[in-house]
């Protein structure tokens, strides 16, 4: 069976989220943990911001465009972000911004809790610190990855503290999670349309809420490449910036292209340095190839004769694509050498057809 279809992987786009709430406003309020009971029916919208705060504000920047409020659960000991990062605070203070509270995503398997004594004390110490760092107050929290030792705790509040697992809202309130990057019990349009509960819990991962139709797995896999794009960007930049040397990697190789094909370069050097030399061409190979074939369609010129006004000749232009094609077949093992040499041609090519463009 279709896993699109299986897991309604559809449902988790941007876009259905926007459809979803928009209908959702026809049938119920938005409220929040602290006001609820004021509602006859309402819907209490929960993000737990495990991997991704610019992704979070992403999903905020829609619900204020249909003037929802919804709850953020901040996570301080994700291994996925650094609240402190400049551009992760400016990203939650933005959600702020937007009219959204924050609640604390609490890891208690962090601190091996045991007693209600030793989770009241993390709980005030977390409460305080993203209550100074955002100049809000915290009154909501939302234990992360719950197990059944977290789930005993199940008062109504801890540390002065709405407790979002506690035994009323368990046994009262009506529960839709995305947990995982699926629907976990029913879906939220399911319980919008043909639901006879009058209070919904929802709780949402902003991750799993993306442009277009993905996997979960896929998602994840994305965001991890993207960010390490970016750590690194950041890294040549300060080097740049710093006027110091930038040893390794194709630092010197990729010329000016380096500025246009970020992306497809940071995949190069991530095979470069992991030493999968083959892979590293192969990348470089299909850039390139992609690059004079979409100028010579563009100029309407031929292939040779592109080719002829950088200096490269049809010959040398085979010999790369013989090179390319052994190494397909498994027939052919590259050293480092060899490949730095292939590459800065390439690169070298790439650069002199732009500069002639300009």
């Amino acid at each position: 069976m279709d896993l699109i279809k299986k897991y309604h992987l559809g449902d988790f786009t941007q876009a259905r989220y926007y459809e979803v709430l928009k209908l959702a406003k026809k049938e119920y309020e938005f409220c929040s943990f602290t006001d609820f009971k004021k509602y006859k029916k309402c819907i209490i919208l929960r993000h737990d911001i495990d991997a991704s705060v610019p992704a979070a504000l992403e999903i905020a920047e829609i619900e204020k465009s249909l003037k929802i409020k919804a709850a953020y659960f901040i996570l301080l000991h994700s291994p996925w972000y650094n609240l402190l990062e400049s551009d992760q605070t400016e990203a939650v203070k933005q959600i702020i911004k937007a009219g959204h509270c924050i609640g604390l995503h609490f890891d208690a398997g962090y601190y091996k809790i045991k007693t209600e004594k030793e989770l009241v004390k993390y709980l005030s110490i977390e409460k305080e610190f993203l209550e100074k760092i955002f100049n809000v107050k915290i009154d909501t929290f939302a234990f992360h990855n719950p197990d059944n030792k977290c789930l005993r705790f199940d008062k109504w509040k801890y540390a002065g503290m709405i407790n979002t697992y506690s035994r009323y809202f368990k046994e009262k309130i009506a529960y839709v999670s995305d947990s995982n990057g699926y629907w976990r019990n029913s879906r939220l349009i399911d319980e919008i349309k043909y639901g006879n509960h009058n209070i919904i819990q929802v709780l949402t991962h902003p991750l799993h809420w993306q442009k277009k139709v993905s996997y979960p797995k896929h998602k994840v896999w994305k965001y991890l490449a993207d960010s390490a794009e970016r750590k690194m960007k950041g890294y040549d930049e300060l080097l740049k910036n710093y006027k110091r040397e930038n040893i390794g990697g194709l630092t010197g190789l990729t010329g000016s292209a380096g500025s246009f094909y970020r992306q497809e370069i940071f995949k190069i050097e991530k095979s470069w340095i992991s030493g999968d030399y083959n892979t590293a061409f192969l990348e470089s190979w299909i850039l390139f190839h992609s690059f004079i074939s979409r100028i010579s369609r563009k100029k309407r010129i031929s292939l040779h004769n592109l080719l002829n006004r950088t200096g490269i000749s049809q010959k040398d232009y085979r010999k790369f694509s013989v090179l390319k094609d052994k190494l397909l077949s498994g027939t052919l093992v590259l050293k480092q050498a060899e490949t730095k040499n292939a590459v800065t041609v390439l690169f070298k090519i790439i650069n002199e057809i732009r500069g002639k463009r300009n």
